[in-house]
């Protein structure tokens, strides 16, 4: 070996770059990488994932490394999409950076398909009513159909969540050769202290997340529908792909929105809601499948409420735990 050579091997664990900590102890639930083997400058090891963990994204964190003159590699984290979605179980794909991520319910498509999503550039001239705050990004193909509602999630800068109001963060959907995205809200959320939108989409293309002091219109709004999926989650087995389930709403105007989840007795098991109001468009709030006092709700079927002003949504969920 030579000076190059490596001299501290690396450490690699995978974590799952959704929901880092499943257990909701505090901390990243992590898989370690076995080595196999290390042959000149290539080192290789072994995953084992469990079972159930099919057509779902990883996040790979690769540190410690160092070769014989000393130096030590700059820790770096690799996300990776599996090769197909299994329309059956759905499943999730993310972005090579990690900044975009799709997840697809049970049966979301027709086939097991695989998905893309890749950073391209854009020389659209857009509207001086908008803002650009994040890049572009393709999700493929383009041209399948969606049975259920997927869910996107995309980085944003903290500076797009600050104290001015009269900034609406937003993703949007670019149709070729227009200079206004298509509307589609999105909620905020945080993830490992990072900023991200969340909304529903119907169909894959190319999207953005965007900022506007403007009232957009959104034509395919139904403020009259509450949706969960999965509409069957195990937050505490493997019986199911997903271990939370995202309650999707359609707000017409920003408001302030709190979720109940009960279950069949009319006890009150968990409230949710924002320090901040939802924005217009396509909202997410995420169950966890967890009361208030943190513990895994037993197996069920759990009523679910959304009130905003002036009225309330209500729908069901399961929770099937092994």
């Amino acid at each position: 070996m030579d000076d190059l050579s490596l001299d501290t091997e690396p450490h690699v664990v995978v974590t799952n770059p959704d929901i880092p900590d499943i257990d909701g102890d505090g901390t990243a639930d992590i898989l370690d990488v076995i080595k196999q083997s290390y042959s000149a400058r290539v080192w290789t090891g072994l995953l084992t994932l469990p079972d159930d963990y099919v057509g779902r994204a990883i996040e790979i964190h690769i540190s410690n490394a160092a070769d014989k003159r000393g130096n030590v590699m700059v820790p770096e984290t690799v996300f990776k999409t599996p090769e197909k979605v299994i329309s059956q179980f759905g499943g999730t794909a993310i972005s090579a950076d990690g900044q975009v991520s799709v997840l697809l319910p049970q049966n979301a498509v027709n086939e097991d398909v695989s998905i893309t999503i890749n950073p391209v550039s854009s020389e659209v001239s857009l509207s001086a009513y908008v803002t650009v705050i994040s890049g572009y990004y393709d999700i493929d193909p383009s041209d399948i159909t969606l049975n259920k509602p997927v869910i996107i999630r995309m980085a944003i800068p903290d500076l797009s969540v600050g104290s001015d109001t009269t900034l609406n963060p937003f993703i949007g959907y670019m149709v070729p050769d227009d200079p206004l995205p298509q509307f589609l809200g999105g909620s905020i959320i945080k993830v490992n202290d990072r900023s991200f939108l969340q909304a529903q989409l119907s169909h894959f293309g190319r999207y953005a997340t965007f900022i506007t002091d403007s009232s957009l219109s959104l034509d395919s709004l139904n403020t009259d529908i509450l949706r969960c999926y999965p509409r069957v989650f195990s937050p505490a087995g493997s019986v199911f792909e997903f271990p939370s389930t995202n309650i999707l709403f359609d707000l017409s105007e920003a408001d302030d929105v709190t979720a109940r989840i009960f279950n069949l007795s009319g006890r009150v098991k968990r409230t949710l809601n924002s320090d901040i109001p939802f924005g217009p468009g396509h909202n997410v709030l995420v169950w966890d499948g967890k009361d208030m006092d943190g513990k895994v709700v037993p197996s069920g079927l759990y009523i679910v409420t959304l009130e905003r002003s002036g009225s309330m949504l209500r729908t069901t969920v399961g929770v099937l735990n092994r």
